[in-house]
């Protein structure tokens, strides 16, 4: 059977070394590749793949990790990503966790850069392997962005929810007294989605308008009766955490008996955003792991982070793209 070679950037190890491990108990051989970085004094960077020859690679998958969180990574992504194809792999699968400047879909203002769109067509300007190449994402902020690829690659967008729906049964919160709640009504499909998956009802914050992008966010109340009900609210990206406290303290004055979140995507890096959403009325905060931020020692020290691990949704999807064994009949994640 074939061999896969696994990379990643150092920030997803923690991700990268789980995948790995589940890839190789379902008969997947995995072999795993260092990438040796460093900067030069004028602030150039090297890389250099350590591998016994230039023959080494021929012929291989390769599978790359990393949420890319910030301009550094997608320079990193691209870079490793177009040298992989010089040393002769035939097919590789870009795990992508987490994608930055989702939120920069679209221009709203004459002049504006759409960020997203300039992001993804670096991805798709990585160049084909002889096998073509295969991006797996997690909960895109706006799915749109996967139609920015331009040329012949393979797009997935992995679901998140399962496994979040899990986390809030494991709180054995009693089924009438929760109610799905949002911190604005752009994510209203995504709440309903969730509310409809538990039986619940539903509730909505009303946004004020916003005169620019760059403005912060505020409320102006609550859509629904939420009176002595436990509110999960639930937004994609959590980025300083200030909407998301917002929108709890606009339900606890509505009369609701407790908030809790709920997020695919966890950013805040800041230690004082943290630390003001530990201090905030949010009793309990449910995360992927899917950006490196989760692995801080503050979020996994303090209780009231409930961080949920994603590696069976993408060994699952890659169990189906990798060369494996004879495929085993496993029920949907």
């Amino acid at each position: 059977m074939a061999e896969v070679i696994v990379l990643e950037h150092p920030s997803s190890a923690y991700l990268s070394k789980s995948i790995q491990e589940e890839l190789t108990d379902l008969g997947i051989i995995v072999t795993h590749v260092d990438i040796e970085r460093s900067s030069f004094p004028n602030g150039e960077k090297y890389y250099r793949l350590d591998v016994d020859s230039s023959f080494s690679l021929l012929g291989k998958t390769a599978l790359y990790i990393a949420a890319i969180t910030n301009d550094d990574e997608i320079l990193d992504i691209f870079r490793v990503g177009t040298a992989l194809t010089q040393f002769g792999i035939k097919r590789r699968v870009f795990v992508i966790p987490f994608l930055a400047y989702l939120s920069r879909d679209r221009a709203s203002q004459f002049g504006e850069v759409v960020t997203a769109k300039s992001n993804i067509q670096m991805l798709g300007m990585i160049g084909a392997a002889t096998e073509g190449n295969v991006f797996v994402f997690l909960d895109l902020h706006y799915s749109c962005v996967i139609h920015y690829f331009e040329g012949p690659c393979l797009r997935v967008e992995l679901n998140a929810k399962n496994a979040l729906l899990r986390a809030i049964a494991d709180l054995q919160i009693p089924h009438e007294n929760m109610m799905m709640g949002s911190t604005n009504l752009r994510r209203a499909a995504w709440v309903n989605k969730y509310a409809r998956s538990i039986g619940i009802p539903v509730s909505f914050i009303r946004e004020k308008p916003k005169v620019s992008l760059l403005e912060s966010n505020g409320t102006e109340g609550v859509i629904g009766n939420v009176k002595d009900f436990t509110v999960i609210i639930y937004d994609d990206l959590i980025r300083s955490g200030s909407t998301i406290i917002q929108a709890a303290n606009e339900y606890l004055k509505a009369g609701a008996n407790k908030v809790i979140g709920m997020t695919t995507h966890f950013t805040c890096s800041d230690e004082k955003e943290i630390r003001r959403l530990i201090d905030s009325p949010i009793e309990k905060i449910i995360m992927t792991n899917s950006h490196p931020v989760t692995t801080h020692e503050i979020i996994r020290s303090c209780e009231k982070f409930v961080v949920v691990d994603v590696t069976d949704i993408f060994t699952q999807c890659l169990y189906e793209i990798l060369p494996t064994p004879e495929h085993i009949h496993r029920s949907s994640i």
